[in-house]
């Protein structure tokens, strides 16, 4: 009689969850897909529907019914905030989850996790502006916390909010410290930024007041300055590379 040994045998042909994310190029997909669920061109245009700065020509949008104090829980735009939001939850603490497992350079570790925990901390902006007391996690539940999900306090949702957000702006890069290939990506401007709005939001305008000056009268957190040409938003490709480097040239 004869025994075989070792025929614990790893996959060949994909990743397993320990695997997966000992690879750089797989936490930065990972990180890549939670930004492309947090924010697309659809929420930039939805969402200005719901203020003055924009006129909606069609009458029968979702966007359309709340402005007009015709919505009822139905309207669509409801029900997919819930949904995207918990979506993008899901992704963000699976790879929060899996940071004990990443095998990977220290300092762009580092900055991802900032950039995750940022990312979340919108998220629950979102939801707690929608919803006000929403369930609240700081990790993927299991399947039976699942079944017995609570809603949280929306005041102690936003103190998590102010507090993530406060812990990365000194984590993060500056938007001068990145190169042009990673604008778009966050920076400490972005946290201080969306805590100043948060603060807002919250009616706490003592604490807006003091974040907003953080970016204004300060360079801590990063350089920013208003756009010097509002004419230029007129033209087209006038936000092109190219025509930034031109009128870059000229100035």
């Amino acid at each position: 009689m004869v025994s075989c040994v070792g025929l614990e045998q790893y996959p060949t042909t994909s990743y397993t969850d320990e695997t997966f994310w000992t690879i750089e190029d797989n936490v930065r997909t990972a990180l890549y897909l939670g930004y492309n669920q947090c924010w697309h061109q659809d929420y930039y245009f939805a969402n200005n529907l719901l203020s003055d700065d924009v006129y909606g020509s069609r009458h029968s949008t979702n966007e359309t019914s709340i402005v007009t104090g015709m919505a009822n829980t139905s309207n669509g735009r409801f029900s997919d905030e819930w949904d995207k939001c918990y979506q993008e939850l899901r992704t963000i603490h699976t790879a929060l989850d899996a940071q004990d497992r990443m095998n990977i350079d220290e300092t762009f570790k580092t900055r991802m996790l900032a950039e995750l925990r940022l990312m979340r901390a919108f998220t629950y902006l979102r939801l707690v502006t929608w919803f006000g007391d929403v369930p609240f996690f700081t990790t993927n539940p299991t399947l039976p916390e699942s079944r017995v999900v609570k809603v949280t306090p929306a005041a102690t949702i936003k103190e998590f909010i102010h507090s993530e957000l406060a812990e990365v702006a000194e984590i993060l890069p500056k938007n001068t410290d990145i190169p042009e290939s990673e604008n778009g990506r966050y920076t400490r401007g972005t946290a201080v930024a969306l805590n100043a709005r948060a603060y807002l939001y919250d009616n706490d305008f003592e604490n807006c007041a003091i974040w907003c000056d953080k970016l204004i009268n300060s360079t801590e957190y990063g350089t920013y300055a208003l756009e010097s040409d509002y004419k230029r938003w007129r033209r087209r490709g006038a936000y092109s590379r190219r025509h930034r480097r031109r009128h870059a040239r000229r100035h």
